[in-house]
């Protein structure tokens, strides 16, 4: 994995920094087995519609897994994923502090029906490739 290849100033097309694509590690190949059982439970989240039917409904095949966190009677709606399934491109992330009441159904969220969705979709219009 690495986290960026260059930085632009928004609205600009002028390239302030370049980093590259440096490893930032490797995986020992004893691991490699279980990496791919977890990815193939944030596929499952995504077609089992566990983490939103807007992930589910996209036309590229993404990988996500929600979780929350409760804090007294609110709780805390989050979504880690990527995609595409097959070839990554991009890695999301959201957190809604909050969103729900405890004693609500939690599976669907702001982050699941809301937020993320849309988001990438708009992300896979701006940069097709």
């Amino acid at each position: 994995p690495h986290f960026l290849e260059y930085a632009k100033e928004v609205g600009g097309d002028e390239v302030l920094d370049a980093f590259g694509k440096k490893l930032i590690s490797t995986l020992p190949e004893q691991n490699e087995e279980y990496l791919n059982r977890v990815r193939e439970g944030f596929r499952a989240c995504v077609t089992s519609g566990n983490c939103g039917d807007p992930l589910k409904d996209m036309e590229i095949p993404m990988a996500a897994k929600t979780g929350t966190a409760e804090v007294n009677e609110w709780t805390t709606a989050n979504l880690v994923g990527f995609g595409p399934y097959d070839d990554p491109k991009v890695s999301f992330a959201c957190m809604s502090p909050t969103s729900s009441v405890n004693s609500q159904s939690v599976a669907p969220n702001i982050c699941t029906t809301e937020v993320v969705g849309p988001v990438l979709k708009t992300y896979f219009e701006l940069y097709p490739e």
